[in-house]
């Protein structure tokens, strides 16, 4: 349970979630969560999630090529996403951060059985810089999960101390 899981986590890791979920609350954002909603507005948060990732990688200094490359930012992969969630719709986890009108993070993800699996990620880096969405975003994602006591956890690639302290 998520109880269990948190007091598993390194203290200092405890620490940084609980700073910056009170750092994202006093600067005025709001998370929305999409499993329940009607397909114009699932199809606009998953617009918004892939360019929120390509912000992100954009912000890690990638070159349109490799942009283009990845799965989800061409057409078809986008596309793909979003069929993927509207035909997937009780097992979809999908959440933003709001500031104010703009979304500022999220991830996509799906549960099937006891797995969670994250799909695509992303933030836009300047208008949340200091809010460590990276992991934020994430840990929203498996807070919502705890109490289907999930026995796989997929956070994306990436070899990151939060991940790994997840994990």
């Amino acid at each position: 349970d998520l109880a269990s899981l948190r007091a598993a986590l390194d203290r200092k890791h405890r620490k940084d979630l609980d700073y910056y979920y009170r750092r994202i609350d006093r600067e005025g954002c709001r998370w929305r969560d999409y499993e329940a909603t009607d397909e114009n507005t699932l199809r606009a948060a998953v617009d918004a999630i892939t360019a929120l990732h390509r912000s992100r990688l954009a912000a890690k200094g990638l070159s349109p090529r490799q942009l283009r490359q990845s799965a989800c930012l061409d057409a078809t992969g986008q596309k793909f996403l979003i069929e993927l969630a509207l035909h997937n719709r009780p097992n979809l986890r999908l959440s933003l951060l709001w500031r104010g009108p703009h979304p500022i993070g999220g991830c996509l993800g799906f549960a099937f059985g006891s797995d969670y699996i994250a799909m695509v990620s992303g933030q836009d880096t300047h208008a949340a810089h200091g809010l460590d969405l990276g992991r934020q975003v994430l840990w929203h994602q498996i807070q919502a999960q705890a109490s289907r006591q999930p026995t796989r956890v997929d956070l994306l690639g990436g070899d990151l101390d939060y991940k790994r302290e997840f994990g």
